[in-house]
This record gives C-alpha cells, structure tokens and sequence, in this order.
C-alpha cells in the first residue's frame, strides 16, 4: 500500500485539474477524493478522465465531486491480499483506495506493486 505522499489525495471542492496534477505527481493513474476530515467521498481515475474528455468540454475546470466514482470500491489495511486481488481482478481495476476504520484515505493499492513483489 501507497501511503503519505505516495497516496494521491484531494479535497472536496478541488478541480478536476487538481486531481490530475496530484495523479501525475504520484504517478498513478487514480486518486482519493476525501471530505474535510479525510473520510474518503470518491475515486477518479485516468479512465474516467479519459471517458468524460471525449463527452465534456471545460471538464479540468469543473468540480470533482461532479465527475468522481461515489462509493468506490475499497480495501481495509487488515484485508488479505487474496481480497485484495479479486477485488481488483473482478472489477477490472488498476487501483484500489485503502480505508481505516473511520473511512479515512489511509492509503492506495497498485496492482503493479503486486506485480513487483511477484504476488499477482
């Protein structure tokens, strides 16, 4: 798991430019969208950014929550990393964002981690 600075995170009310410079700053093609206590509220990702450029214009100026994955799917530190490869196995992702116990982004999940330490 990604955690510190290495967890791409933004705040509610940041701009869907923001995010992108925070995914590129980390490079990982996804980021936590997260409330004003650090409760995760979202998830975007380079293919949602990919899919909304194609339908919206004056899509790096509008609001994240507008356009952001409410409710992803997520993981818990305490998870298996068995759960944490069918979660991201079933539902075709790259990127999975790590909760705590009170729903704080705690982290991010790559699959190319797991690929490095030879797990997936």
């Amino acid at each position: 798991m990604r955690k510190g600075k290495e967890n791409p995170v933004v705040k509610k009310g940041s701009t869907v430019r923001t995010a992108l410079l925070e995914m590129t700053r980390t490079r990982l093609g996804a980021t936590s969208v997260v409330d004003g206590k650090g409760r995760l509220m979202g998830f975007f990702t380079d293919g949602d950014l990919r899919r909304r450029l194609q339908k919206q214009t004056g899509l790096l100026e509008m609001k994240i929550e507008s356009v952001m994955t409410r409710n992803p799917t997520r993981i818990h530190p305490g998870q298996s990393i068995h759960e944490a490869l069918t979660l991201l196995k079933d539902g075709g992702f790259d990127n999975l964002p790590v909760v705590d116990a009170r729903g704080r982004a705690a982290g991010i999940l790559d699959e190319r981690d797991l690929l490095a330490e030879g797990i997936a």
